[in-house]
């Protein structure tokens, strides 16, 4: 699907700039002050969370969907083309941190915590794709984007495949990494199975340690150690009922 259908200056943008001067009318100077189900804050009292060895301010919003409360993030201006962002597992939406710093503002950024990741609510616990599938459809909305460029990586890739196939028409384009159309081969669910007896012995800390090894260049550790350490947090800061409900998925 590529950008060829893209109207930055057609009736999507108008609607979403009436959004975004509604919005600036009705919304309190109060952050912390609910507006109807969404929440602003910041993600800590500082208001600084280390990024891959880096600080930046940034503030979260929260929302009701689904059943369950979602954490995203926003960037770029309400009426530019809107790139959504899904993270794979067992990250959360802190990963696309750099892409989020590396766009300019005329995008209109996001990234979101899936369901069980993140700041985003554990929920029961039962989690499939075409739940996940569900609440980014339900984010969109929520947003008021009709459609957008989607960027799924490993388990974020399953999520966007799944989605243009049941949802075509909310797609401008699709970025796909490190990620596959077909399902795990048996080798996968063995590694998979052992990585869910290794976190319930060992805990998500020592995992964490071992997938980096796995996912990193060796030469990366020493020329970009705040990268892998980034990583190594993201990972420690999932639960241990977080991680294996995904992970059994």
């Amino acid at each position: 699907t590529g950008l060829d259908n893209a109207d930055p200056g057609g009736s999507q943008r108008n609607r979403r700039q009436e959004r975004a001067r509604k919005g600036d009318e009705e919304r309190p100077a109060d952050p912390q002050v609910d507006v109807g189900k969404t929440e602003r804050r910041d993600r800590n009292p500082g208001g600084c969370v280390p990024i891959f060895g880096k600080k930046r301010r940034r503030t979260n919003m929260k929302v009701k969907l689904n059943g369950l409360t979602m954490n995203y993030t926003e960037r770029g201006l309400p009426q530019g083309l809107p790139v959504v962002f899904i993270h794979g597992f067992p990250f959360s939406h802190l990963m696309w941190e750099p892409q989020m710093k590396a766009l300019p503002n005329n995008i209109r950024a996001i990234t979101y915590d899936m369901r069980g990741h993140g700041e985003s609510d554990v929920a029961d616990g039962i989690y499939t794709i075409e739940f996940f599938v569900d609440d980014f459809i339900a984010l969109l909305d929520h947003l008021g984007i009709e459609r957008a460029v989607v960027c799924g990586l490993s388990m974020g890739g399953y999520v966007a495949l799944r989605a243009i196939e049941r949802h075509p028409g909310r797609f401008l384009a699709l970025v796909l990494c490190d990620t596959r159309s077909e399902a795990d081969p048996n080798e996968g669910r063995v590694k998979r199975s052992a990585s869910i007896k290794a976190v319930k012995t060992d805990g998500v800390a020592a995992f964490a340690e071992g997938f980096v090894k796995a996912v990193f260049a060796e030469s990366t550790f020493k020329r970009n150690p705040a990268a892998v350490e980034g990583i190594k947090n993201l990972i420690k800061a999932t639960s241990r009922l977080r991680f294996l409900n995904c992970s059994t998925m």
